[in-house]
């Protein structure tokens, strides 16, 4: 019984090598470039990357926003515990965290096409500062008419909200 070696030329193992890395990096590129609204990939420029970070911090600060809304919410509702304590710590880390994205969303430089989302931005994160300092007072004093103001404040930035999530910017990025 004899031995049958066959030889291949280095030149064919590196050429396959070197389409099978290729054929993986195109596969990976594919899979992982961003997509248009019509499903084509989009060459990601530095003004695209600029654009699609800043929609995703948007998102991000949406989402917190309603996150806030929703502590507000229950602290406002009428099933609320009447432990002055527990009010009083949830009101003031509702105020510590909006206050803090509030002081992100200022320090962060729009693109030049999505200034005026962010003057919304910034303007609906105000406005719910505006909604827990108003439920701080009614904390604090627990009237009618500072339960009312808290309440109207807190409808007011919600709406601040919906309109920044009716933004073309916003909906198309969601």
């Amino acid at each position: 019984m004899s031995k049958i070696e066959i030889e291949i030329p280095r030149r064919i193992v590196w050429g396959l090598l070197a389409t099978l890395g290729a054929a993986l990096l195109i596969i990976t590129g594919v899979i992982v470039s961003p997509r248009g609204e019509d499903g084509a990939p989009l060459l990601l420029t530095p003004r695209l990357a600029c654009l699609a970070k800043y929609r995703s911090d948007l998102q991000r600060w949406a989402d917190i926003l309603e996150q806030e809304d929703g502590e507000l919410t229950s602290l406002l509702s009428p099933s609320a515990t009447s432990d002055l304590f527990r009010q009083d710590n949830q009101v003031s880390q509702t105020y510590n965290r909006l206050f803090a994205l509030s002081a992100e969303i200022d320090g962060t430089a729009p693109p030049p096409t999505l200034e005026d989302l962010h003057a919304m931005m910034q303007a609906t994160a105000s406005a719910y500062l505006e909604a827990a300092d108003a439920a701080a007072r009614w904390v604090g004093e627990p009237s009618e008419e500072n339960h009312t103001a808290a309440l109207d404040s807190l409808a007011a930035a919600g709406a601040a909200l919906q309109r920044v999530y009716q933004n073309p910017w916003y909906a198309n990025g969601r």
